[in-house]
């Protein structure tokens, strides 16, 4: 019989009821030959067929028996079915629960219309496990057609399921794709026009193009910002030490300056005292008055106590500060003082107050200890010999007259001391003036 050609073809039929036909044109070119099945669905007339109950007769035809009856045909009449089958989405699942047209799903609004119809999808980052449905619309033995599809931008090769017909993809990052599936008929027909779904999953918004951008922008800007503060606090500390570097070089020069008047003043005053020596012999009067003020206090006695003028001020500091502060511009209580200067500034207006400003020494125009002196002096109320103490501090005549006499005249004005010891340091303070008001 035909079959007798092909090695090992004892049986006609096998054990799950299928039918094997091959294919006569190709039976004598093993390198073409191909076994195509037909089952129950084709019309056999059951799953079993009864071993070597066959028949070929003279016009081709063939005969195989089974316990149903048999089954007849020509080879040559068995067409293959040459209309592949198109391919519909037939459903849209987001973690194995179908969505419906127009429901929301975590803020998303999935299906704005239905599957087959749509041709793009868009999830969020958070809707990143779905499941797509399909079916193909070939109805011959739909038992018998096969499927393929694709994830396009996931996948690069096709994914072949046989008859299943449900794709799944799950925790797929964001960015966009293409779904494509393919579906052949029961004699393995593939359709050529694929079916597909556009896909756009996106970012979460720590992802997207504007946040990057926005951190890197934060990022400059707080570098930026860190640079120009450290410069800030270098320029600051730069001006800080051009101040103290300066203070400190006034103070120098001004105490060399010092040093060298004085050094001039007593080779003066040595060389009149040479000239003028037989005079201050016969002065047996000023010298007397001289004594005298000596022992109220001396000027050396008067140093150890007060080394220098910022010992004066240092004393000056702690005797007006000790009251509340008020400014004298804009009435705030808050400031802030300088050490160098041992001025109070005001946090509000910035109004500076210097620590000499309402008192005796204040618009002072030579050293405040040597002003200490002849004020302490002044105080006692003796009179004094203005030459001598002149020649003793080391200060012009004048400038001793005018402080004597401003000291003389705060005096008149206040009756008594509270602390006849220490009534020069009630004076230190000018009395406020008394506002008159105008009827």
């Amino acid at each position: 019989i035909i079959f007798s050609k092909i090695e090992e073809q004892d049986e006609l039929a096998n054990s799950d009821g299928e039918l094997t036909i091959i294919r006569s044109s190709v039976l004598n070119d093993p390198n073409r030959l191909f076994v195509k099945r037909f089952d129950i669905d084709d019309g056999l007339q059951s799953r079993e067929f009864v071993p070597r109950a066959s028949l070929k007769t003279h016009s081709g035809e063939m005969f195989f028996g089974g316990i149903n009856g048999f089954n007849v045909f020509h080879p040559d009449s068995i067409k293959d079915n040459m209309h592949p089958p198109k391919v519909a989405l037939t459903g849209f699942q987001l973690f194995n629960k179908e969505v419906s047209l127009g429901e929301v799903f975590n803020g998303d609004t999935i299906l704005k219309q239905t599957i087959t119809e749509a041709e793009e999808i868009t999830l969020s980052h958070k809707n990143n496990v779905f499941s797509i449905q399909f079916a193909a619309l070939h109805y011959v033995a739909p038992k018998q057609n096969k499927y393929a599809y694709m994830l396009d931008g996931f996948e690069d090769q096709w994914n072949f399921v046989d008859d299943e017909r449900k794709a799944s993809y799950t925790n797929l990052d964001h960015g966009e794709y293409v779904f494509k599936v393919k579906a052949s008929n029961n004699d393995g027909i593939w359709n050529k026009e694929e079916t597909f779904l556009n896909i756009i999953i996106t970012p979460p918004f720590w992802k997207t193009w504007w946040f990057k951008i926005l951190v890197i922008v934060i990022v400059i800007a707080s570098a930026l910002t860190v640079i120009e503060l450290r410069l800030y606090a270098i320029k600051h500390q730069k001006k800080v030490l051009e101040i103290k570097v300066k203070s400190r070089t006034e103070q120098v020069v001004q105490q060399r300056d010092q040093m060298q008047a004085q050094a001039f003043r007593i080779e003066q005053m040595n060389e009149v005292l040479r000239r003028h020596n037989i005079e201050l012999e016969d002065n047996v009067h000023d010298l007397s008055e001289a004594r005298v003020m000596q022992k109220l206090i001396g000027f050396d006695e008067f140093k150890e106590i007060y080394q220098d003028e910022n010992a004066c001020c240092k004393f000056l500091e702690e005797l007006k500060w000790t009251n509340e502060y008020i400014c004298k511009k804009c009435g705030s209580h808050e400031y802030c003082k300088d050490d160098i200067t041992l001025m109070r500034r005001c946090r509000k207006c910035n109004y500076k107050e210097s620590v000499t400003c309402g008192t005796i020494f204040h618009r002072l125009r030579f050293p405040i200890d040597k002003a200490f002196y002849i004020l302490i002096l002044t105080s006692t109320g003796r009179e004094i010999n203005i030459s001598k103490l002149s020649n003793t501090i080391d200060l012009r005549m004048k400038t001793c007259w005018e402080f004597h006499n401003k000291v003389k005249g705060i005096m008149q004005t206040r009756k008594r001391f509270k602390n006849p010891k220490e009534g020069w340091k009630e004076m230190i303070l000018l009395p406020k003036k008394r506002v008159t008001a105008s009827k």
